[in-house]
């Protein structure tokens, strides 16, 4: 098994970990960027170069459209509900639990490379540990998103995943699937990127619901609603 297999993994593991526990944008971001490059060196053998070049194009774009969306000022994501030692956690119960499926299956025919270790470890083991990671960090931001960042991380980790995946599974595919896989990514940037664009521009940050109301956090008076009137001048309600 190649030691570039292995290095590619582990940036996608840590790439991922990275971009769904940051609340700081930009690192979150960085996060994102080493995942997404990582994704195409996680097979043996590697794809062709122009396919190599196409899935690299797309994942330096991508993360080149959501860093440009964010030099407006909004630098803070809203944060993950379970905190990042949950997700580290996450991260490492399912890449043992991909590991330990694809080493108790024994060598997966037309995977990403049959070639291993005397103990059974092979590349395409390990892509499925790396892609099962991925997807598994990719639920929570997807499912309970409090900003646009955060749910575009999720996608862009979901479809990171199932493409390493489905490499290690039936093998590199030709150079269409490769200009399929940047162009979703570069798509889902953009969108990503339109969301917080948007969410800045109406003075919410990155929240997908921000509502600005100067009462927030505090019960509405008279003064807040001029409409009703408690009647404690006496001339009535108006």
């Amino acid at each position: 098994m190649s030691p570039v297999v292995v290095a590619a993994a582990l940036a996608l593991v840590i790439g991922a970990v990275v971009a769904v526990s940051a609340r700081e944008s930009r690192l979150a971001v960085i996060g994102l960027a080493v995942a997404l490059v990582a994704a195409p060196l996680v097979a043996d053998p590697l794809p062709s170069v122009i396919g190599l070049a196409v899935r690299l194009t797309g994942a330096i774009l991508a993360a080149y459209l959501i860093r440009a969306a964010l030099r407006s000022g909004a630098v803070l994501t809203l944060g993950t509900h379970l905190g990042w030692p949950v997700q580290v956690l996450q991260a490492v119960g399912a890449g043992a639990i991909g590991l330990g499926i694809a080493m108790e299956a024994g060598s997966i025919p037309g995977g990403a490379g049959s070639s291993g270790t005397p103990d059974g470890v092979t590349a395409a083991a390990v892509a499925v540990a790396a892609g099962a990671v991925a997807i598994v960090l990719a639920v929570e931001p997807i499912v309970s998103a409090r900003d646009g960042l955060r749910l575009g991380v999720g996608l862009l980790l979901a479809v990171n995943g199932f493409s390493v995946v489905r490499t290690a599974l039936l093998g590199s595919g030709g150079g269409l699937e490769h200009i399929v896989v940047a162009a979703a990514l570069a798509s889902i940037a953009a969108g990503t990127a339109v969301v917080c664009l948007g969410a800045a521009a109406s003075g919410g940050g990155l929240a997908l619901s921000h509502v600005p109301s100067p009462i927030r956090g505090r019960r509405p008076t008279p003064v807040d609603r001029p409409w009703q009137d408690d009647d404690t001048d006496g001339d009535g309600p108006r």
